[in-house]
């Protein structure tokens, strides 16, 4: 980490110095102007304590980013608050749903196993829970406490994607490989192919205002504002945009704040106009899962893809273990 430097310049004007005598009473040397030398030194000294905080801030930065807990599964695929307890948080992967009561910091298994849980939906009172995975679609009318399969619906069963309305929990879209966008009024029951986008790299789904958002594989984040029957590109321009190069895992959007987040391998972005523009967060590690509370909106959830859990109470300017 660059300092700011301790050492003075020393006088070096040319000014005579106390008891010395000229040669030449009629000559008086003409002393330097010192302001260029002083205003060097100076520039010199402020570009070096710029550095110092420069780099005090990202090392800060990089420290404050502590896990809170490790998760041990052999994948991450899917994290979810839910809307009516505020310390309770769901995390899916190929293996079924964990649990947390603790906002994160312990995991407990659940009564889901061996059932793929790539993608979650969740009501507003935490009583209608969706899973979506690999020949998988489940729900549950009571929290989380028994499932039922609904796959055979399904005019497809590879769900990689799914959200729900969050004014209308029987309001469904999943994205089903192979198939495309799909679409369901009555909480799973029956569906329709709305249609073949956004395509089959899409890994995530986020509603919210009206409109649908998808991260896909080499195409970013696509907006969609008539129920996914059209799609336009959502990766911001210019200086605002995502970095084309990054590969997007995860999307989430809070209703309250109207903040929409895309999760990548190289970190954590988000846009205040529903992806017009974007802004790199201060998180600058992988994510495989991600989610933010509707109960508190400045907190975020996230899980790496080494399963390390990290929570912001701040909105993702720290992600510090308290």
């Amino acid at each position: 980490m660059a300092t700011k430097p301790t050492n003075k310049p020393k006088n070096t004007d040319g000014k005579p110095t106390a008891g010395t005598k000229s040669t030449n009473a009629s000559f008086k040397p003409k002393a330097k102007k010192p302001t260029r030398w002083f205003g060097a030194v100076g520039i010199f000294a402020a570009l070096w304590v710029l550095v110092g905080l420069y780099f005090l801030v990202l090392a800060g930065g990089k420290s404050d980013q502590k896990a809170i807990a490790t998760l041990n599964t052999d994948d991450f695929h899917s994290l979810a608050f839910s809307p009516a307890e505020p310390d309770t948080v769901f995390f899916g992967s190929h293996s079924g749903l964990l649990k947390s009561t603790n906002g994160g910091r312990s995991w407990q298994p659940t009564r889901l196993n061996n059932q793929d849980a790539m993608s979650q939906g969740i009501s507003q009172d935490g009583k209608l829970f969706y899973i979506g995975g690999h020949n998988v679609f489940s729900k549950s009318e009571d929290g989380g406490q028994s499932w039922r399969s609904l796959v055979d619906k399904l005019p497809g069963s590879d769900i990689h994607a799914l959200t729900i309305d969050p004014a209308n929990s029987l309001s469904i879209f999943a994205y089903a490989v192979g198939v495309g966008l799909l679409g369901s009024q009555d909480g799973g029951q029956s569906w329709q192919t709305v249609s073949n986008q956004p395509g089959n790299g899409t890994v995530s789904l986020a509603y919210g205002n009206a409109t649908l958002w998808a991260a896909v594989i080499n195409q970013g984040v696509l907006r969609s504002q008539d129920g996914g029957r059209t799609w336009q590109a959502a990766s911001g321009f210019a200086n605002g945009a995502l970095n084309s190069n990054t590969r997007l895992t995860a999307l989430a959007y809070d209703k309250t704040t109207g903040m929409l987040y895309a999760g990548s391998t190289d970190g954590l972005y988000n846009s205040m106009d529903g992806g017009s523009s974007w802004n790199r967060s201060n998180y600058s590690g992988s994510v495989a899962a991600l989610a933010v509370s509707p109960l508190n909106p400045k907190i975020l959830l996230l899980v790496n893809t080494q399963g390390g859990v990290f929570r912001s109470e701040d909105t993702g300017v720290s992600w510090a273990s308290k």
